[in-house]
């Protein structure tokens, strides 16, 4: 069978990928470190900026590309950085899992110190 003649029985889909040239930050590389790659390692360029304060509700990651038109899924409430951030929390989950840690067992919670009364007002109105 030619070239010619297996093209044009050719019926496999071709996906669109003009996808591809629109990107915010083309060409971002990690480079696993020390203890591989790390969840921490992953925040580099715009895609490791945080902003203080995040509208979008339609779960798109960080740097991504926007889309017009994507509906809101709605129901967040905390949009500001400083409710829902905390810079160590890869760092946590890394030496969790590379633990595995189990909390119920392995965190002291006997040992846990009250935290100041104004601090433990302003967790309790985080949480509910």
């Amino acid at each position: 069978m030619t070239d010619e003649k297996a093209h044009e029985n050719d019926t496999a889909v071709h996906p669109n990928l003009d996808w591809m040239g629109r990107t915010l930050q083309w060409g971002t590389r990690v480079r696993p470190g020390r203890d591989g790659l790390t969840l921490g390692a992953l925040n580099v360029g715009i895609y490791g900026e945080i902003p203080d304060e995040w509208h979008d509700q339609t779960r798109m990651p960080r740097g991504a590309y926007p889309l017009a038109g994507v509906p809101a899924i709605g129901g967040y409430t905390q949009r500001r950085k400083a409710e829902v951030w905390a810079d160590n929390a890869a760092e946590l989950y890394e030496e969790a899992i590379s633990r595995r840690w189990i909390p119920a067992r392995d965190v002291p919670w006997d040992e846990a110190v009250p935290l100041p009364e104004d601090a433990e007002l302003a967790m309790a109105q985080v949480k509910s």
